[in-house]
């Protein structure tokens, strides 16, 4: 759910997982809750609506092209995890200025070059954290 890209710990999602994933009632376990630790365990649909579709990315004020817009405490490695991909970053850098940019969130969609044509191969999500 947040910027660091891990490969190891990190889930990977095959196209018919995607395909299903509103059928789909199995928890997964997706990390840990920044701040409380607990883990993160959701259906892929919940997980979705809860770190994917937060906010209407479509609709993102900031966009950028293989630069990150935002940071907090997570590691940003998106250039190191997918050294041949590019990524766009969809961001969000506050949603209440009141709140002086501790509300931000961000999600970026990875692609790769396969078989002559780039495809998505990672969406990175990104958010202020306590």
């Amino acid at each position: 759910p947040y910027s660091n890209v891990n490969f190891e710990r990190d889930l990977t999602l095959t196209p018919a997982q995607l395909k299903n994933a509103a059928n789909d009632s199995s928890l997964h376990t997706w990390g840990l809750y920044d701040g409380r630790g607990d883990l993160i365990q959701l259906t892929i649909a919940d997980y979705f609506a809860s770190f994917v579709s937060n906010a209407d990315y479509t609709q993102a004020p900031e966009i950028a092209i293989d630069r990150i817009l935002m940071s907090g405490n997570a590691l940003e490695n998106v250039t190191e995890a997918y050294p041949d991909g590019r990524f766009v970053d969809f961001c969000y850098p506050y949603f209440d200025k009141s709140n002086g940019g501790l509300d931000w969130c961000s999600l970026k969609l990875v692609f790769s070059p396969y078989q002559g044509a780039w495809r998505l191969v990672g969406i990175v999500h990104g958010q202020w954290t306590i």
